[in-house]
């Protein structure tokens, strides 16, 4: 994976079959990521957002419309490790509450 080193976008839209190992071995493999889009993807869970976040410190588009299994939680990762976001997609987020949209508003004052 020696070649995704300087990888600055990936779209895995509707890869469904891309589980929380597979976005730790593709972020781990992608550091200097500033696009990453997973729409519609509904076995990732806030573990990937926990590895995107320690891998990936660059990311300021991010797409998680349709990824029923992330929650606040991985938005409270989001806005402490991406201040400079500019683009955050949560579409079709069923397990996200205000609370947490709220904050997210507050400390990346980018998007």
């Amino acid at each position: 994976m020696e070649t995704l080193q300087g990888l600055p976008s990936l779209n895995l839209n509707c890869c469904q079959k891309i589980s929380d190992n597979g976005i730790e071995a593709i972020t781990s493999a992608s550091p200097k990521l500033k696009n990453f889009s997973i729409y519609w993807n509904v076995r990732v869970t806030d573990l990937s957002m926990k590895h995107l976040v320690k891998n990936c410190k660059e990311i300021i588009d991010l797409n998680l419309s349709g990824c029923k299994n992330i929650t606040d939680q991985s938005l409270h990762l989001i806005d402490d490790n991406y201040q400079e976001l500019e683009v955050l997609n949560l579409t079709r987020r069923i397990k996200l509450t205000d609370g947490g949209s709220q904050q997210i508003l507050l400390k990346c004052s980018s998007l």
